[in-house]
């Protein structure tokens, strides 16, 4: 028995020592310019956060790298040429070069997994985008699934360039764990390659705090509060806005911020509205301003409100400020409507 119980705990002390480091999330594209992207990710210990990059995948010789350790890595590419392709693991350490007679670096064992971008174009070039837009799909389902898989098989080859989450992002409360099952284990690929930028839905709302900018929905997101990637700063996480070619985007926070007249977010919706010079405006936000569907924007007895304030406080200041386009989530039906010109 003694000798028994010595080879158990000497098979326990030996795996985990031998135990490496394994990536529980990501990495993740956030906050995407021409020149810069942010890479976050996710290990079951704290380590050290290290991005290893280049131009070639046998050649990722650039490294960035944040301060500390950290289970929660979050990491900023700066520097890097508009428009471009790049090649990119993340870990503890810079990426061993390559054996000299080798052709190219290839995933495996003991090696991290290489993953690539391609760096939006220069700010105001013509260039057609691949946009993907999900309204409230974290029911981490076969249902979720089937229109990712559908998405996946439409766009083929052709690389999406960045990617909106409308809001109700990860049912039922927007907990970590919810997360973790309806964005990072439902679209691994697409967020090593192509940049998220969110919204804030009710659900998501359940676990998070727009006022303080806490909970699980800010602490997953980077999202440009200080105008880091085009626009008026906004000082909040909570609404944003960003450009990619020749469009500007713009996210308000429906749910949790100020929808008066006179609030924040309206004042910096005004000026970010009159400082764009953007071809093509587009805002996204979760509430509707018209809806028939699961919800009923005329009654709006179950959003308290919500989707009155950006029908009559919001949806005008959109349309006097030029925007083309709004894309709102939170009722689960297709609708498309057109304004009068």
């Amino acid at each position: 028995m003694t000798s028994r119980l010595a080879l158990l705990g000497f098979l326990t002390v030996a795996h985990v020592m031998s135990a490496a480091t394994t990536i529980v999330r990501g990495p993740y594209l956030q906050s995407a310019t021409p020149t810069s992207m942010v890479v976050r990710w996710r290990t079951d210990t704290t380590e050290a956060s290290v991005v290893s990059y280049g131009t070639e995948k046998s050649k990722m010789t650039a490294t960035a790298k944040a301060e500390g350790v950290s289970a929660e890595h979050i990491v900023q590419l700066s520097n890097l040429k508009p428009g471009t392709t790049y090649y990119y693991a993340v870990g503890a350490t810079p990426l061993a070069p390559p054996a000299p007679n080798a052709k190219e670096v290839e995933d495996g064992p003991g090696r991290p997994g290489i993953s690539s971008f391609t760096t939006p174009p220069e700010v105001g070039t013509i260039k057609p985008p691949r946009i993907w837009v999900l309204g409230d799909p974290g029911t981490k389902n076969q249902q979720q699934a089937n229109v990712r898989d559908a998405y996946t098989k439409f766009t083929g080859q052709r690389p999406t360039d960045l990617w909106l989450l409308l809001g109700d992002n990860a049912y039922p409360e927007g907990t970590d764990a919810d997360y973790q099952k309806a964005i990072f284990e439902m679209y691994p690929t697409f967020l090593r390659s192509s940049p998220v930028w969110p919204a804030l839905g009710n659900h998501d709302g359940k676990s998070a705090n727009s006022i303080t900018q806490s909970g699980v929905y800010y602490d997953i997101f980077t999202l440009p509060s200080r105008g880091q990637a085009g626009g008026v700063p906004s000082g909040t996480e909570a609404y944003y806005s960003f450009n990619y070619a020749n469009l500007h985007f713009i996210c308000l926070d429906s749910h949790d911020s100020d929808r008066s007249a006179d609030g924040a977010m309206m004042q910096w919706l005004k000026a970010d509205l009159a400082a764009t010079r953007a071809d093509w405006i587009i805002a996204f936000f979760h509430h509707p301003t018209y809806t028939k569907g699961t919800h009923d924007s005329d009654k709006d007895t179950d959003s308290q409100g919500r989707m009155n304030d950006m029908r009559a406080i919001f949806l005008p200041v959109l349309e006097q400020g030029g925007v083309d386009l709004i894309l709102t989530g939170h009722s689960h039906v297709y609708e498309i409507g057109r304004a009068h010109v």
